[in-house]
This record gives C-alpha cells, sequence and structure tokens, in this order.
C-alpha cells in the first residue's frame, strides 16, 4: 500500500512537469503575436501617415517596452509620397523564464523581426 501512494506521487509529479513544459511553450508564441500585432499597428499608422514620424516610433517603442520587450530598434522610411514604398524594421528581445530541469529554471531570450514594406496611401474618411 505504501508503494502505491510513492509511485501516484512520483506519477503526478512527473504529469505536472509535463503540462508546465508544455504550457510555456506558447509564451514566446504569445509574445511573438503580440510583437507582430503592434509592429502592424505601426505599420498601417505609417501607411497613412507617409512614414514613421518621431512620435510615432517612440509611441511603438514605449508599447512594446510595456509589453516586455528589450533592447528595441526600430527603422523605418522617415517620409513617402502616395504610392511609394514604406518600409518597417523593428527588432527587439523578449526574456522570460523557463523550466530547463524538472525543478530549475533559467532566462531565454528571443530575439523577434519584424520587417516588411507596404506602399503609402490615402485614407479618406
Amino acid at each position: 500500500m505504501p508503494a502505491r501512494i510513492v509511485v501516484t506521487g512520483v506519477i503526478l509529479v512527473i504529469m505536472l512537469g509535463v503540462f508546465v513544459f508544455m504550457v510555456e511553450i506558447f509564451i514566446p508564441v504569445n509574445a511573438a503575436i503580440g510583437f507582430k500585432a503592434e509592429c502592424r499597428k505601426a505599420l498601417m499608422e505609417m501607411e497613412v501617415e507617409g512614414g514613421l514620424s518621431g512620435a510615432a516610433g517612440d509611441s511603438l517603442s514605449e508599447r512594446l517596452a510595456g509589453r516586455g520587450f528589450e533592447n528595441v530598434s526600430i527603422d523605418g522610411t522617415p517620409q513617402a509620397r502616395q504610392g511609394e514604398d514604406i518600409v518597417l524594421e523593428v527588432e527587439a528581445d523578449y526574456t522570460y523564464s523557463a523550466l530547463s530541469g524538472l525543478f530549475s529554471r533559467d532566462d531565454r531570450t528571443c530575439r523577434m523581426r519584424y520587417d516588411r514594406t507596404s506602399v503609402s496611401r490615402m485614407v479618406i474618411k
């Protein structure tokens, strides 16, 4: 009877560890989705405004920092006429704590990059 309790406890710990590993796989995926959403929002603003203004770049940097990104580097077309190509390049690091063993954690850093080209356009409201 005592052996059954020990075996059950060990199995529960292993199952919990596997579950936590599976959940932690989605942490960088969720961060990447948020990163791309913020960058896409900035690119749409660039399309309407005809380029990346200093205020828009600072706003994007602040929004990404608010989501936990570090070392944010933003490069975009500063000014473009209607119909010209605009480019937005954003790079940032995302650091998160992940399990490295059954009972140990370490920090991992993912480098995320957004590089898109679009066309400057005029939006009539």
